[in-house]
């Protein structure tokens, strides 16, 4: 049962690619250890898999039919165990039980499984099938076990605001993979479903807790599989997690095109909508597209979120409207319009515990002063300061790339003003303080 992975190893070898150059080629944050698992035998490749190393190796055709024929092979081999009764399952009389005494599957069982067995040819005989469904039941974990899931998922919503990024990733990372093993379970469908949506949002989290500390490798890693379970489920929420999280991923033109279908769609949640057009007018903005900028900023504000805090990408509330129409301005040049902007935002904030956000909008205002018809070099310094003060020990990607940005801009005209050295310092401290990438415990 391992032909695909002996084929893959030598059309790998014939391409002169080592496992780890075939792995990044596919996308896999895992490197070699991925592949090598595949050309040893100790991992079936899927579908989707085959076609992708096909299409690097110039062999789709072959690398596919070859799965497919490793694949019925194992499952041929379920069935033969499945097949085979356990011990006691035998009675007094000496033969298998009654299916009615065994199992009554549920109208919302989990067939996947022997879906899978029935269409790789392995089951071809009565008893074989009688077996099967014998065997075949539920392991849903108790409701009570599901509730508590579902409250720390808003526990990490709650966290995600101020918590530091590396840190809250770390401590929720073996919580996801927790959920992830459930999903290995027989399950029914309904609780499947369910079980996804946790998943998926954990997923969404550690994407952006990656992206957020500069771990674009397992950020992207953590965004695909938070787009495989808004697809499998068609959670409203997670539609609109996953658009926003990879938006964050991809070049400027791109981020537009993600961001403004995505809040177009109606099957995306409203709770998110707004955060998405914040970003596609981001982007627009900077693309020099006042109209389309416009145009995505009245979507914003329409859908400016008045009710609570919910699980998903961040909450979009007054606040963060002031805070975005600043950023977008700014883009556009707008500098006297931007700063009050940045302002109001910053008078919505006092007295809440939101470092990132008001980072974000420090930073803002920094680029308000230089996006001014009289730029004011000083004052940007002190406010790109601010900013960088806000996130000293729980460092964040944006305010420091941001902060970073500015510095620049301000050393190119403004570079022996004392304000602006002494901001270049403290960015390269910042800077260094970004915890190193780890890959995606996926």
């Amino acid at each position: 049962m391992n032909s695909f992975g002996q084929l893959l190893k030598d059309l790998r070898q014939q391409a002169r690619l080592t496992q780890s150059e075939l792995a990044q080629r596919l996308g896999y944050a895992g490197g070699h250890a991925v592949i090598s698992k595949i050309e040893n035998g100790h991992r079936t490749p899927d579908a989707d898999f085959a076609m992708a190393a096909g299409k690097v190796l110039g062999h789709t055709d072959d690398l596919v039919q070859r799965a497919a024929t490793d694949r019925a092979a194992l499952l041929r081999q379920r069935a033969d165990i499945l097949a085979e009764p356990s011990p006691g399952a035998v009675d007094a009389m000496g033969g298998p039980p009654a299916p009615w005494t065994v199992h009554a599957p549920s109208a919302e069982e989990d067939t996947t499984d022997r879906r899978e067995i029935l269409v790789g040819g392995g089951l071809t005989a009565a008893v074989t099938v009688q077996s099967l469904a014998q065997r075949i039941s539920t392991s849903d974990p108790t409701e009570l076990d599901r509730a508590q899931i579902g409250q720390r998922i808003q526990q990490v919503a709650e966290a995600y605001i101020s918590a530091p990024r590396a840190q809250l990733r770390a401590a929720i990372e073996h919580e996801h993979l927790g959920v992830e093993a459930l999903l290995d379970r027989r399950l029914s469908r309904s609780v499947r479903d369910e079980l996804a949506g946790y998943a998926g949002m954990y997923a969404y989290y550690l994407g952006a807790l990656a992206h957020g500390t500069g771990d674009d490798g397992a950020a992207v890693a953590y965004g695909t599989l938070c787009a495989h379970h808004a697809q499998e489920t068609g959670d409203p929420m997670l539609l609109g997690a996953a658009a926003e999280l990879r938006s964050g991923l991809v070049p400027t033109a791109a981020c537009a095109q993600i961001t403004g279908q995505a809040r177009r769609d109606p099957a995306v949640d409203p709770y998110v909508r707004p955060f998405l057009a914040a970003i596609e007018a981001r982007a627009a903005a900077q693309l020099q597209q006042p109209d389309r900028a416009n145009e995505a900023l009245a979507a914003m504000e329409a859908g400016v979120w008045t009710g609570p805090l919910q699980p998903g990408p961040t909450l979009f509330d007054p606040e963060s409207g002031h805070a975005w129409f600043g950023i977008v301005l700014a883009e556009l040049g707008q500098g006297e319009a931007a700063e009050g902007y940045a302002r109001q935002s910053l008078r919505l904030l006092a007295g809440h515990d939101k470092p990132y956000h008001a980072a974000g909008t420090y930073n803002m205002l920094a680029r308000s002063y230089l996006r001014r018809r009289t730029p004011d070099p000083e004052q940007a310094a002190d406010a790109t300061g601010r900013a960088l003060r806000l996130v000293e020990g729980r460092p964040g990607r944006s305010a420091i790339t941001s902060a970073d940005t500015t510095w620049r801009e301000l050393n190119v005209r403004w570079g022996t003003l004392p304000a602006v050295r002494d901001l270049g310092e403290q960015v390269a401290v910042h800077r260094a303080a970004l915890p190193a990438p780890r890959p995606a415990l996926i």
